[in-house]
């Protein structure tokens, strides 16, 4: 999952200081002496041991703190600043799906050892993509959940570390050999009255990272799509493509169901960021300077009480 900042505020003299953290974090979260610095992620997986893993830099991250698609993974149509923990699941199992459709290759890539651990080091600044295959131990298949993560992250002290701990999910699965059915749905959002719709889509199927079939999907079929394979423990994945001008896609599995949402983004209108720099100081700024009057009240309001008992003791 990818960390976001939380600051707790509290009063006086520690409201002050946490304010002031929040500050150094929003406008410079990594200081010029850090830009080159890289990063390291340690993965533990114990289900299987040595399970392949791949790590592909999908993001850049900005000064301000927003994500950006880079290399490949531009041309996908999903912004990654618009996106809660639950989304945010479905866009790592999205692009994991593209990587396989579109065979990219990894920036890294090793096996966990006897332990479960993997480490990958000398990760450069961004957002990563990490996926793991998919493997049949005694009669039950193992599959990774792919996830997202950040290099630097933050840790549970709210502190920027370059060394990011990612302990992998993962779903279970018994092949029967009986016939299974899949379906893909399709879910349109914030098109209003659908007008700028296209008349179809295009999906592509595939069958351990290979394609197994194209499939169109209209008004005519209600944009669903069903087949029946034999459950042979074969890895089932979909992309969109061709995807429409102006929407976002994200697919979401759940067990034999595929749900592929496309986003219509208006015109002349930014999804929500992460936030702006400036905004962000100019917010700190004032929290700052109330904390500081918060403590001159404070501290005034002490003196005057002991200077008061020093009166009455005279």
């Amino acid at each position: 999952m990818i960390n976001r900042v939380k600051v707790l505020y509290k009063r006086g003299g520690i409201l002050a200081a946490i304010l002031m953290s929040c500050m150094v974090f929003t406008t410079q979260p990594v200081c010029a002496g850090e830009a080159e610095q890289t990063g390291e992620i340690h993965l533990k997986y114990t289900p299987v041991q040595e399970a392949q893993f791949w790590v592909y830099r999908v993001g850049d991250i900005t000064d301000s703190w927003e994500f950006e698609l880079t290399g490949e993974f531009k041309e996908f149509q999903m912004d990654l600043n618009a996106l809660d923990t639950e989304s945010m699941a479905a866009a790592a199992q999205t692009l994991a799906s593209y990587v396989k459709a579109d065979r990219i290759e990894a920036d890294h890539s090793g096996r966990t050892d006897m332990n479960g651990d993997l480490y990958f080091s000398g990760l450069a600044k961004g957002v990563y993509l990490i996926d793991g295959e998919s493997i049949i131990h005694e009669g039950v298949r193992y599959d990774p959940v792919p996830v997202l993560v950040t290099v630097p992250s933050m840790n549970e002290a709210g502190e920027w570390v370059y060394e990011t701990e990612v302990e992998t999910k993962y779903e279970t699965f018994i092949p029967t050999g009986e016939k299974k059915e899949y379906r893909i749905v399709k879910y349109w959002s914030n098109d209003g009255d659908g007008s700028v719709r296209p008349k179809d889509i295009t999906v592509e199927i595939l069958k351990d990272g290979e394609r197994h079939s194209v499939q169109t999907l209209s008004e005519e079929n209600d944009w669903s799509y069903v087949w029946k394979t034999e459950d042979d423990g074969s890895v089932w994945q979909v992309v969109e493509r061709n995807i429409p001008e102006g929407y976002t896609v994200m697919v979401e599995k759940n067990q034999t169901a595929f749900m592929i949402s496309n986003t219509y983004r208006e015109e002349g209108k930014e999804p929500p960021k992460t936030g702006d720099g400036t905004a962000l100081l100019y917010t700190a700024i004032l929290l700052f300077l109330s904390g500081l009057i918060l403590i001159i009240a404070g501290l005034t309001i002490w003196r005057r009480k002991r200077d008061a008992k020093q009166v009455h003791k005279r």
